[in-house]
């Protein structure tokens, strides 16, 4: 097996959590390192725990982020082509944020995809937080970005 990087990486971790955390209590991302080295997967890039961590934070489908550098495997979720992106996301995220942010003091884009995950929206591709982020950021009538990813929604 030749060195991984990205989505690769993060498939072939992913039976490798969920061996070392069949609880999905949460792994530090030290420890996942330390069990795919065990079990032969081959980690590439300069700072293979760098390499990891951002393959896992792209592979949103697969993994789920617990806390500081804890991370847990999910059940895949869909096929990358199904779901809302773009406007059609953006529309949704929208009428939730007037919903849950009525005084208008912004949420950040991960608070608000966790809402629109709670309310049934099936957010499109593998990166659920790099598709709402985006999705915020080009709809520029219906949210402004504030410091540190955080969208207040307009008038």
């Amino acid at each position: 097996m030749s060195a991984l990087v990205g989505r690769a990486l993060a498939a072939a971790v992913h039976p490798v959590c969920r061996l070392l955390d069949p609880q999905q209590a949460g792994a530090s991302i030290a420890d996942i390192e330390a069990a795919a080295v065990a079990n032969g997967v081959e980690i590439g890039g300069k700072v293979t725990r760098q390499t990891l961590s951002s393959a896992m934070n792209n592979a949103q489908d697969l993994f789920r982020w617990v806390s500081t550098g804890q991370w847990t495997w999910i059940e895949p979720a869909l096929a990358p082509s199904v779901g809302l992106s773009g406007l059609a996301l953006a529309e949704e995220a929208y009428r939730i944020a007037m919903r849950s942010d009525p005084q208008r003091q912004g949420l950040d884009y991960e608070a608000l995809k966790a809402l629109l995950v709670e309310a049934g929206v099936i957010i499109k591709g593998p990166s659920q937080g790099r598709t709402v982020y985006r999705s915020l950021v080009a709809a520029k009538r219906w949210f402004d970005l504030v410091p540190s990813g955080v969208f207040r929604w307009k008038l």
